[in-house]
């Protein structure tokens, strides 16, 4: 792991906590100060021996790992059962067909020949 990546780690999270403790300790909320110790000590941590935040690093980047994990499967389900499920529901009611699937056994080839337009080749980037 790079010098930098857990220097950036460390300030980041450091000022992160930070800021939620100063957060907490002005609603009058004794987890403030803790927050707030543990960001210090990773900020200076992180600006004089960024080494020994390596395992810390690790730690939080397998955490993080396991919830994008998670979050990612959960983000999908939600949009396949609040999006794609009920326009399948819908299509089917209405007895819509988005693709052409019917077997046409007289037919040579199922391709459907497109008019040409030549603008559609221009400034394609």
């Amino acid at each position: 792991m790079p010098k930098d990546e857990v220097t950036q780690f460390s300030h980041t999270v450091g000022i992160a906590f930070c800021l939620l403790g100063t957060l907490l300790l002005w609603r009058e909320r004794s987890l403030g100060w803790l927050l707030l110790l543990a960001g210090v000590v990773l900020f200076l941590t992180g600006l004089l021996a960024p080494a020994a935040l390596q395992p810390v690093y690790r730690a939080w980047m397998g955490v993080a790992r396991l919830l994008g994990e998670i979050m990612s499967r959960l983000i999908l389900a939600i949009v396949y059962y609040v999006i794609v499920m009920p326009i399948g529901i819908l299509a089917k009611i209405a007895r819509k067909k988005f693709l052409s699937t019917n077997i046409d056994t007289a037919a040579p080839t199922y391709w459907q020949p497109r008019e040409k337009k030549d603008g559609n080749y221009e400034r394609q980037f």
